[in-house]
């Protein structure tokens, strides 16, 4: 057994499960078909970063050929949860985020009324009859301007725009200044993301007997959008089966809730039969999230004692934030932090974990660290 298990190492391995995506016998959830099918289309989105919508037209949608179903967020209010954050961390100001916006939209793209149709095309055309009336409205355009004095609330619990303030200690910054041999300062900006898959994100969700659900969901987490997908539509979580067949991808969009997979999940038990949602290509760009722009102000201070192996790794982590490259999912001081077992001052602003304004990040003999932001 010693020898066999020996004979892998070193050794270049062949991949598994190739052959039947490089043949096409790949299954993704826009392949599997069920009887009676609708489809839904909520490709009409909105246009502003910020707008008060001040009037929908649906009748010639609701009259249109082939449309079993269309709805504005105002028929929804009180039929499905709001969508929440994967993680809160305690203390959290939750917005009110409906899957459907009701009178107001927060960002471009945010889903302002659907279509449910006998078939793709009739949804998709439907939706061009639907007419929608805004009232632009002040935008922030990143964190350091949205926590700004007079900047425009997005929500209206949420004072400041700031959702979260979380602080841990520990260390003396002020005295790791004092005895720093240099102090480097560097000024950090990490770009906005938008994770890009092979495979757009589809469901299917299919209605059973007793209130039962199956959904086909490219999930890089079914254990966990099950429970979110029940708590959010009220379905009991033993009456829900989440299946992920092939996902064609995920790079991190496909482990969060959206709206699509509610509304799927709802409409299903609503009409009693199968509904789909496919995301068009065209739209990869606009739906996944793009979480934040990050620009810090990094200051370590060198010649206190550190330890060589400690050191190159904050060295190799300033080297690749500079370059661009985002090593793992973290902000560069709270990289160090981690390095360094020490603590970080951080700031969530409207739900997107960020961190605005000028930071110092300080070490003192006994590696201890403060990430400081704004007051």
């Amino acid at each position: 057994m010693a020898t066999q298990s020996a004979s892998y190492v070193g050794r270049s391995m062949r991949r598994r499960e190739d052959r039947k995506f490089l043949t096409g016998r790949g299954r993704y959830v826009d392949d599997i078909a069920l009887a009676g099918m609708l489809y839904l289309a909520i490709h009409l989105r909105s246009p502003h970063a910020h707008a008060r919508i001040t009037g929908i037209d649906l009748s010639a949608a609701r009259a249109a050929a082939g449309v079993r179903l269309a709805l504005a967020g105002a028929d929804l209010c009180g039929k499905i949860g709001n969508i929440k954050p994967n993680w809160v961390i305690p203390g959290t100001v939750l917005p009110d985020r409906p899957v459907v916006a009701v009178d107001r939209v927060r960002f471009v793209g945010e889903c302002v009324a659907l279509v449910v149709g006998e078939t793709r095309e009739a949804a998709s055309d439907a939706l061009e009859l639907i007419d929608v009336a805004y009232e632009a409205l002040p935008v922030v355009i990143n964190e350091e301007a949205a926590i700004a004095e007079g900047a425009t609330q997005l929500h209206e619990n949420v004072p400041h725009n700031i959702t979260t303030y979380f602080k841990t200690g520990g260390g003396d910054y002020a005295a790791a200044v004092r005895q720093a041999d240099h102090v480097l300062r560097l000024r950090l900006v990490n770009n906005r993301l938008i994770p890009t898959c092979l495979e757009t994100r589809a469901i299917l969700a299919e209605p059973g007997v007793d209130g039962r659900v199956t959904m086909y969901l490219p999930s890089q987490v079914p254990h966990m959008h099950r429970r979110w997908i029940a708590e959010t539509v009220d379905i009991p979580e033993h009456l829900l089966r989440v299946v992920a067949p092939d996902i064609g991808g995920g790079f991190g969009a496909k482990m969060h809730l959206y709206p699509e997979e509610l509304l799927c999940a709802w409409l299903a038990r609503e009409l009693k039969s199968p509904v789909k949602w496919c995301l068009a290509g065209r739209q990869l760009c606009l739906l996944p999230h793009a979480p934040f722009m990050l620009v810090s102000d990094v200051a370590c201070l060198e010649g206190i004692g550190l330890r060589p192996h400690l050191q190159d790794q904050i060295d190799d982590v300033l080297e690749r934030q500079v370059v661009g490259v985002r090593p793992m999912p973290a902000a560069p001081a709270q990289v160090v932090a981690h390095l360094l077992l020490g603590n970080a001052d951080k700031r969530v602003v409207d739900g997107i974990d960020a961190q605005p304004g000028e930071f110092a990040v300080g070490l003192d003999r006994r590696f201890g660290l403060q990430h400081r932001g704004l007051p």
